[in-house]
């Protein structure tokens, strides 16, 4: 009597940590990371139309976090009348481009290489910012060799989107 109640016990349990797994999606994740984006980097991303949310996990917390917004065309105007000197543009010659794409990826074609997700493509008239949240530093501040955790946020006016990936290595 006391093995089969056992037994009982440890089905349950065993469906709820099954349900967990197979379901960790919330609706509200991707607002919450958006939130997150915005205070890290003090920015005003809006809270707009979500066409791809992802999340991937690796060992301890390794993963990437992929986010890409479609803006109105309204928001798309006044995002970019807000953009200041923190946003830079796209050199495909520069290290930060190297380590976030590489040289072979064109703008407009799917990623060669690099840090990114394959999603988060470079438009030619791409605007991004890269914070290394470790050391808290900014664009071409950060040592390449060292970076690890970070926070990349790109805006296309012609696209009328903002692509943001969070990665820990």
């Amino acid at each position: 009597m006391i093995a089969r109640k056992n037994i009982i016990i440890f089905s349950i349990i065993f469906s709820f940590v099954l349900l967990i797994l197979i379901f960790p999606y919330n609706k509200d994740l991707p607002q919450h990371f958006i939130t997150e984006v915005n205070q890290a980097m003090k920015l005003s991303i809006p809270y707009n139309d979500i066409i791809c949310f992802e999340m991937s996990s690796g060992f301890h917390g390794d993963g990437d976090t992929i986010l890409i917004l479609r803006l109105t065309d309204q928001t798309n105007k006044c995002f970019q009348n807000n953009l200041d000197n923190k946003w830079i543009k796209l050199n495909r010659k520069s290290e930060i481009y190297n380590y976030l794409w590489d040289s072979e990826t064109r703008p407009g074609t799917k990623a060669v290489g690099g840090m990114l997700n394959e999603k988060l493509s470079p438009e030619s008239d791409t605007v991004f910012i890269l914070l290394d949240y470790t050391t808290m530093k900014i664009n071409e501040h950060i040592d390449f060799s060292d970076i690890t955790d970070f926070y990349f946020v790109s805006y296309s006016y012609e696209k009328g989107a903002i692509y943001i990936q969070k990665t820990n290595l």
